[in-house]
């Protein structure tokens, strides 16, 4: 970092100054810490845009008022990529030119003569860069037409205007955005006045927002749909979907769901919904799902523009979650938001437990508490790695912000929620929730405010037990064992140990915590829970059964963060519960994932359980047991005999290959198609996905109305694309279907369709055109945040993995600019397939030769990624020769 304490530079915001020796409260301009100063307050803000989307530049001006704790020449505040033309101080009447210097994203003010402690009104002008990389503030062209809109979480507001931008400085705004006539402008309060200035740009005037961070401060500028929905909260909130022009007939559907969330989340919060408005807004290229704006929420359009009931099931489930989620943000971020970024799973994880509860309510046919319920086993299994990081993460580095977006703050977090609630109880939990938000409305907090107030309700001490959940990573390991004694007593010895996964030997997991454990023990005809906070690596605890069990379930209803074992006893007793079906197989999956159990009993254990009766849930948990097999031997599909024992599993769950009407058949046949198709070649499915296929390219291709659900396409489109194969024989119709497909994607009549397209683009099995596809990205046919997409099905087969990671190595300084700063951090991702000898050097090697260059936040994501190779090359070594033995046995 330069040395910048000396004498002035060079500038357009007062010229040269000879500062001469630096007094005492001037110290270094550009200090390593990473907060600002407590000596400085922003008041307010007053501030103007001057906005062309269909140009790569913006001005602005901004006002702000700011209380100085004590007398200083310096002023540190942020501001990244703006060239900063003016910059004064008032006070009392006199205004003072200050010299602003910038270096990375920090902007020093400098003052000639010290300003004193009290009230100074600042007054800042600058030019700066409108990109195309979806963080801050960005443009998009879509349909002919350029729009403008932002994305500030967490460190971004500053490359749209100079800012005080750290979560804890929550401040009024007075917006004001000038943009070409006929263009609309939209921020987080309601339009108060509408004129045009002297040079004929229209002028929208905004309402002053209650005191907000920076990063929830937003704009969308451009020609859009505006679809007024019915007032909300009462009848007294306006409520729109804003669209890019030509999509707003696709708002049906969140029109309807979404002020049925609200209305949920007002109930349960138990007061309405904090702001003046509520717009929902698609913006066609989004790094993230959605984003909680305060009264100006965003979302990925394919998310939000979803065709209602003609939608996949899946597609409502995205949206309706993703919509609750952020809408929870109101309360939780919004009206109350945490003080700094390691408390930012005080957001994600409440907003993300509080969704689940909302769908419950509003949708109950999406079982998204089983599904969570499977997020949980997901992120646990992350959670395991050495590399993982805590909830609370200490943030040392700009980096350690932007890796807190991960499902250890989003998953892991919620479901330690879940756990306090089981807990403390439903009601307790709510009245400390309520209690908090009542006690920190419009202002700042901590996880300590939180869990006090839960404490409290729940006359427990959450905070002791939370803590050692959210302030270490990893997972506990509970084992129980009993024992009958006399007169019906059952004693239970209960320990803990760190869950470890396959991997390094050397390796040590740490952890110990304070576990809420709720215990089932039953005999097939009687059951007894009990439940005890277990706070020593062992205890034993007594009870007075009655009857001598045969089984137990030590997680009842799977609440409590933590893997188990036990003696299983007959799966039959826990049949008709869900939440302990789930922790059966993710009990016999965890052993073979820690290497402790044979894979051929993992396999005698979940065979049985393929029954026409299965949920959708289930299915997944079965199917993805059967997948093991083809972990451990990637070959393993191609060949006829284990095509034959997965068929005689898979062929007990009836078949519809119309993928069924009820929205159970709906979210469960998909899974068994997928099934059939990746794990048996099966004829069935691949000509059912050729028709479709067919049907759906020849409507695009003639202009011809919907004849084909795009529920149906989003199933069989890349199954089509699959069935291709790989030999070289078929190589020229591989590349008419490309070109096909490529052709389709130019007449996507809507955002979902779009989506179907591009993953269908990255399904071929075929390295040249898997990387054929993926150049789509850097040649502007593809937008940055479809990278996502077409990953989403990308065979992990060596060939097509060794061509993409060719590609990505030569290509990545490009993608990198294409995705932009925030998204860059998952690109280690693309050497997740690797899985042999060396693979981890090598990719540790590339990286080593970017380390000048990388992304801020790549660190973490690089090490799991290669902890995560070499952890595949051991499982397959521990495993691949009883995965052949299994299917090759007669």
């Amino acid at each position: 970092m330069p040395d910048h304490a000396g004498s002035g530079g060079d500038g357009p915001a007062g010229g040269k100054h000879d500062l001469g020796p630096a007094p005492e409260d001037l110290g270094a301009i550009f200090p390593a810490a990473l907060r600002l100063p407590e000596s400085v307050t922003p008041r307010s803000y007053e501030l103007t845009l001057r906005i062309d989307p269909a140009t790569p530049t913006f001005t602005g001006k901004v006002r702000i008022e700011v209380e100085l704790a004590r007398a200083t020449r310096l002023l540190r505040m942020h501001s990244d990529g703006l060239t900063i033309a003016s910059a004064t101080a008032t006070v009392a009447g006199k205004t003072l030119v200050l010299e602003a210097r910038n270096d990375d994203s920090q902007l020093a003010l400098v003052a000639a003569t010290a300003l004193p402690a009290g009230v100074v009104t600042l007054d800042l002008t600058w030019q700066g860069p409108l990109p195309e990389a979806p963080v801050g503030i960005y443009r998009v062209q879509d349909g002919g037409h350029w729009y403008v809109f932002t994305q500030f979480e967490p460190l971004e507001a500053r490359r749209a205007f100079p800012s005080f931008d750290e979560p804890r400085f929550k401040t009024p705004y007075t917006t004001i955005i000038e943009v070409p006539k006929g263009l609309g402008a939209f921020s987080n309060n309601p339009e108060r006045a509408l004129t045009t200035t002297a040079d004929g740009w229209s002028r929208h005037e905004f309402e002053p927002t209650p005191p907000l961070p920076t990063y929830l401060i937003a704009f969308a500028i451009g020609d859009f749909d505006v679809v007024e929905g019915a007032n909300v909260s009462g009848g007294k909130v306006p409520f729109r979907v804003i669209a890019p022009k030509g999509k707003g007939h696709l708002a049906s559907f969140v029109l309807d769901k979404a002020p049925r969330h609200l209305a949920a989340l007002e109930q349960w919060f138990g007061t309405p919904y904090p702001f003046a408005k509520l717009d929902l807004v698609a913006v066609p290229n989004f790094s993230s799902s959605g984003m909680e704006n305060a009264g100006l929420i965003t979302f990925r359009e394919a998310l939000l523009l979803t065709d209602g009931d003609k939608a996949a099931i899946e597609e409502r489930l995205w949206c309706e979650s993703v919509v609750a989620h952020e809408l929870a943000h109101m309360w939780f971020g919004d009206l109350v938001t945490m003080q700094w970024w390691d408390d930012v799973w005080l957001n994600e994880a409440f907003a993300t437990w509080m969704s689940r509860k909302i769908l419950t309510i509003v949708s109950p046919e999406l079982d998204i508490n089983e599904q969570a319920l499977r997020g949980k086993f997901g992120v646990m299994h992350a959670d395991a790695r050495v590399n993982a990081r805590s909830v609370r993460q200490p943030i040392t580095k700009d980096g350690d912000i932007y890796n807190a977006f991960d499902g250890i703050t989003y998953s892991k977090g919620a479901a330690v929620l879940s756990m306090v609630e089981a807990w403390i109880g439903p009601e307790p939990f709510q009245a400390g929730v309520r209690a908090y938000l009542a006690e920190h409305a419009l202002g700042s907090a901590t996880t300590h405010d939180l869990l006090e107030h839960l404490g409290r309700e729940g006359n427990n001490d959450v905070a002791t037990v939370v803590s050692t959940f959210l302030d270490q990573p990893g997972v506990p390991l509970v084992t129980l064992d009993w024992r009958c004694e006399a007169a019906g007593v059952v004693s239970i010895d209960v320990t803990q140990a760190p869950y470890k996964l396959m991997g390094d030997p050397r390796a040590v997991v740490p952890g110990s915590w304070q576990i809420p454990i709720c215990a089932r023990l039953s005999d097939g005809k009687k059951t007894i829970d009990h439940c005890e906070l277990l706070t020593s690596a062992k205890a034993t605890w007594r009870v007075e059964a009655g009857f001598c069990p045969t089984f137990s379930h030590p997680n009842i209803a799977e609440a409590g963060y933590y893997r188990w074992e036990t003696r299983l006893g007959p799966i039959s007793t826990a049949r008709g519960d869900k939440a302990a079906f789930a922790g059966y197989i993710a009990s016999l999956r965890g052993g073979v994932d820690m290497g402790r159990i044979p894979l051929a009993q993992m396999l005698e254990g979940v065979g049985p359980l393929f029954e026409a009766s299965v949920s959708p849930s289930e299915l997944d948990d079965l199917i993805a047991s059967l997948a093991q097999v083809a972990r451990f031997d990637p070959e393993a599909p191609r060949d006829p005999r284990f095509q034959k024992k997965a068929h005689a599993w898979l062929d007990r769950i009836p078949l519809d290959l119309s993928l069924g009407t009820t929205a159970r058949e709906r979210r469960r046949m998909p899974s068994l198609v997928r099934a059939l198709a990746g794990l048996t070649l099966d004829k069935r499915v691949f000509a059912q996905a050729s028709k479709v296929a067919q049907a759906f390219l020849d409507e695009l291709e003639g202009g011809k109305g919907k004849a084909v659900s795009v529920e149906d396409v989003g199933v069989y489109l890349p199954l089509y694309v699959y069935s291709l194969g790989r030999e070289a024989k078929d190589a020229r119709k591989r590349e008419a279907v490309w070109t096909r497909l490529r052709a389709a994607f130019d007449k996507a009549r809507d955002p979902n369709e779009r989506e179907v397209l591009i993953e269908a683009l990255g399904t071929f099995d075929d390295p040249e055109l898997v990387v054929k596809s993926y150049g789509l990205i850097l040649d502007g046919t593809l937008r940055a945040q479809d990278l996502r997409t077409l990953r989403a099905r990308t065979s992990g087969r060596r060939p097509v993995a060794e061509a993409l990671w060719s590609w990505f190595t030569g290509n990545f300084d490009a993608l990198v600019a294409k995705l932009g700063s925030k998204s860059a951090p998952g690109l280690p991702g693309f050497a997740y397939p690797f899985c042999e000898v060396g693979d981890d050097a090598r990719v540790e090697a590339f990286f080593a030769t970017k380390k000048a260059t990388l992304p801020n936040g790549i660190d973490r994501p690089l090490a799991q990624t290669i902890e995560g190779i070499r952890a595949c090359v051991v499982a397959r070594a521990r495993y691949g020769e009883e995965a052949r033995a299994w299917y090759q046995k007669r």
